[in-house]
């Protein structure tokens, strides 16, 4: 089981914003691998600007502008009709990070991956 953030679907949604076509975008992330699933957390940007004040700053200062995290909400919101074959699941990130994480245990429950992972080995 690999788990990581910021995969292709951040790359696009960032190129996007820079001004590249979708079709170039696509094209550029045909080779690449496939997740069984990907969960996007969904949350406004005003509300995940709020969380990103609370928490230690980084490199990551440039990014924390709202009218940008709304461009890239957009982007996101666009992932499915972008990467059609991918299975991308959208969860509402506004709840706990308890009733998140629960969220994301049902969706790998109801599409049984733990179990595919268990066949493979």
């Amino acid at each position: 089981i690999v788990l990581c953030d910021r995969f292709k679907y951040a790359t696009a949604a960032f190129q996007q914003e820079q001004g590249i076509a979708v079709e170039e975008i696509k094209k550029a992330h045909e080779e690449m691998l496939h997740p069984d699933l990907t969960v996007i957390l969904k949350i406004p940007a005003e509300k995940a600007l709020e969380r990103l004040s609370k928490r230690e700053r980084g490199n990551e200062v440039k990014f924390e502008k709202l009218e940008f995290q709304k461009k890239l909400e957009k982007h996101f919101d666009g992932m499915k009709e972008i990467f059609p074959s991918d299975e991308i699941e959208f969860i509402d990130a506004t709840k706990t990070e308890d009733e998140v994480v629960q969220q994301v245990i049902e969706l790998i429950k109801k599409r049984k991956l733990l179990e595919k992972v268990l066949n493979q080995i």
